[in-house]
């Protein structure tokens, strides 16, 4: 079964597509949520501040921009990614298939060992 990679798994506040993507757009969407208010989201708010900008041209730029968070986060996770944990400590070790053959051969073994642990 040489098609059968063993893949460690990361914590997620070490990842790119945490602090360049899922971290931007959950920001985003819980400013959305408190924009209906009178002083307007928290994290335009913020940015606004900083820039000495007008907060509702931040929040129309933080709402353009956004759409490109969620390609980051597509990025990142294509293709045979690592599995993402919330503990830091955690060493759970995920084996997953490159191939057909080698799924096959997997399927196989397992089912032997269903079978032998039947009888």
């Amino acid at each position: 079964m040489d098609g059968i990679k063993t893949i460690a798994p990361i914590f997620i506040l070490k990842t790119r597509s945490f602090w360049l993507g899922i971290l931007p757009l959950l920001l985003t969407i819980s400013d959305s949520l408190f924009a209906e208010s009178a002083t307007g989201g928290p994290f335009t708010n913020l940015i606004a501040a900083a820039l000495g900008k007008d907060p509702e041209g931040v929040r129309g730029w933080v709402l353009l921009v956004s759409p490109v968070w969620g390609l980051i986060i597509a990025q990142q996770r294509a293709g045979l990614s690592r599995p993402y944990t919330a503990s830091p400590t955690a060493q759970k070790v995920v084996e997953t298939v490159q191939d057909g053959k080698a799924a096959f051969d997997a399927g196989k073994a397992i089912g032997a060992a269903i079978k032998a642990a039947g009888k």
